[in-house]
C-alpha cells in the first residue's frame, strides 16, 4: 500500500499543508500521492493521534480564527465610518429610542426594581442584554442608559425648523 511509502519529506508537507489550510486536492499536487490514499494516510493520522498532525490543525484553526477576526474589523471599521460610532453603541441607542417610553416609565416610578419586574420577560432579556439594565441583584437602569435618557429628554426638536 502506498500510505506506508510515503516518505518523510511527504509527511511533512502534508502536515505544513494542512496548517496552512490547503485542500486535499492542492496537497496532492505538491505531494504526488494520490488524494484518495493522502486522505486515508490523514485520517489514519487522526485514529492515532499523531502529535504534529494536532499541531499543524491548531495552527490551521488559529490561522482560520484570525482571518475572520480581521475580516469582522473590517465590517466594524466600515461601520463606524458610516455612522460615526461602533455596532454596539448604535444597538444601545436603537434600543433605549425603542424602549423610551418603558424606561421613561421606570424612571418615574419610586421603585425601579419592582417597575422592571413589572415588565415582560423578553424585554427584560432584551434591556439586560444590551447594557440598559444591570444583571446584579439590585436590578436598575444603568448610569450610561439614564445618561441617555436625560440627554434625550433635553434635547427636542424645534417645530419650526422642521416645517
Amino acid at each position: 500500500m502506498i500510505i506506508k511509502n510515503i516518505e518523510e519529506q511527504q509527511r511533512l508537507e502534508i502536515l505544513s499543508g494542512i496548517s496552512l489550510n490547503h485542500s486535499y486536492n492542492s496537497l496532492s499536487n505538491q505531494t504526488g500521492v494520490p488524494r484518495r490514499e493522502l486522505i486515508r494516510y490523514v485520517q489514519n493520522m487522526r485514529r492515532a493521534k499523531d502529535p504534529e498532525l494536532l499541531k499543524a490543525l491548531k495552527q490551521r484553526d488559529t490561522k482560520i480564527a484570525a482571518e475572520k477576526r480581521v475580516i469582522s474589523d473590517i465590517h466594524n471599521d466600515s461601520f463606524i465610518d458610516m455612522t460615526g460610532m461602533t455596532l454596539r453603541e448604535k444597538t444601545f441607542q436603537n434600543m433605549l429610542h425603542f424602549y423610551k417610553p418603558e424606561l421613561l416609565q421606570i424612571m418615574k416610578s419610586r421603585d425601579q426594581k419592582t417597575a422592571i419586574g413589572n415588565l415582560p420577560v423578553n424585554v427584560r432579556k432584551t434591556l439586560k442584554r444590551n447594557g440598559i439594565i444591570t444583571q446584579r441583584k439590585t436590578i436598575e437602569i444603568t448610569k450610561q442608559a439614564l445618561e441617555q435618557l436625560n440627554f434625550m429628554n433635553k434635547v427636542k426638536p424645534d417645530k419650526k425648523n422642521h416645517e
